[in-house]
C-alpha cells in the first residue's frame, strides 16, 4: 500500500514520504473486520487525513469510485456490513500474500536478480512486467538472452529459492 502511493497522501495528495504513510481503509475499522485487510479500501494517507479528519472519508470514496468504478465500490459496501472473524490461518494467509505483493511491487524492468531455475541459480534481468486476465507476468531474459514469461508469484517465489516453472515462451 506504502510502496503504491509513492508516498503521497490518497485524500489530501500530500508528499509525506512512505515512513510517515498510514494505512488509510474506506471504512471505519470498527464493526468492519470483513473488509479490514481487503486491499480495494485500503491507500496511503497522512496521519492529519487518517486522524485528524477520521479517514477523510468523504473525499476517499469519491476518489475510490473514480479510480476503481462504483461497482466495486458497492460491491466493497456490501462486504463490510458482513461479520467476519478473522483465524489465525486466514491471517497468516494475509500476511503471506502481502509479502508477496510488497516484493511484486519493489520489481523494475531492467532489475537484475538471481533466481532459481529448474534446481540452477541464474541471474536474469527483468524485460517487462504485465497483466493478462488478472494475473500479472514477468517477462526476463537468461544470460543466453533468451526471453521467457513466468507467473508474477512463482518469480517472487523463486526469489526464495523454490522452483519456477517457466511458462513457454509464447507471446501473449
Amino acid at each position: 500500500m506504502r510502496l503504491s502511493s509513492n508516498g503521497i497522501c490518497y485524500t489530501c495528495g500530500k508528499e509525506v514520504g512512505f515512513d510517515k504513510l498510514v494505512a488509510g481503509h474506506a471504512k471505519e475499522k470498527r464493526g468492519h473486520a470483513s473488509i479490514y485487510f481487503d486491499l480495494d479500501g485500503l491507500r496511503g494517507q497522512c496521519g492529519y487525513c487518517n486522524r485528524r479528519l477520521h479517514g477523510n472519508y468523504r473525499i476517499y470514496t469519491l476518489k475510490l469510485i473514480d479510480e476503481i468504478g462504483r461497482e466495486r465500490v458497492d460491491a466493497y459496501e456490501r462486504k463490510s456490513q458482513k461479520t467476519k472473524h478473522w483465524t489465525k490461518g486466514e491471517l497468516n494467509k494475509i500476511a503471506q500474500e502481502r509479502e508477496i505483493q510488497i516484493k511484486m511491487a519493489q520489481l523494475r524492468k531492467g532489475q537484475k536478480l538471481n533466481i532459481e531455475i529448474n534446481g540452477a541459480e541464474q541471474e536474469v534481468k527483468i524485460t517487462k512486467i504485465y497483466k493478462k486476465d488478472e494475473v500479472v507476468f514477468i517477462e526476463y531474459e537468461d544470460k543466453w538472452k533468451a526471453k521467457h514469461n513466468i507467473w508474477a508469484t512463482k518469480f517472487v517465489n523463486s526469489l526464495k529459492s523454490e522452483k519456477v516453472e517457466e511458462l513457454s515462451s509464447y507471446n501473449y
